[in-house]
């Protein structure tokens, strides 16, 4: 089983439709049909009903579309920090505000904020 066939099956029981669902991740139907045929044969189970108004999940499919969510929203977090790591504030970042409280309640929190930031300057 591969991820890539999960998200063919997410995006088939979000929207109803092979077609629908093949323009929503940008694949041709005829792919779609045969990822999800694919992903069937490989958990030996008939995850939907295909009826004239498109695809209807059976207990099976609804039962693997929790973990196919669950899988999806670990790999997004996953994207997310990975993401997340790798970009860095840069420039210069400018505040305003009385005396006692840049130097009392501010200072701390902007040299805390410079040692992770540490391509942000900061100037009054």
């Amino acid at each position: 089983m591969e991820w890539s066939d999960l998200r063919i099956f997410l995006a088939i029981a979000r929207e109803g439709t092979l077609g629908a669902a093949a323009r929503k991740i940008g694949q041709t139907q005829p792919t779609m049909g045969r990822r999800l045929r694919a992903l069937e044969e490989a958990l030996g189970q008939t995850l939907f009903q295909r009826t004239v108004d498109g695809f209807v999940l059976t207990d099976e499919g609804t039962a693997v579309l929790a973990h196919a969510e669950r899988i999806e929203e670990e790999a997004l977090a996953l994207q997310r920090q990975a993401t997340g790591a790798e970009m860095q504030l840069d420039g210069t970042l400018r505040l305003s505000s009385s005396d006692w409280f840049g130097t009392v309640m501010l200072s701390p929190v902007i040299a805390a904020f410079g040692k992770l930031q540490p391509k942000v300057v900061a100037s009054s």
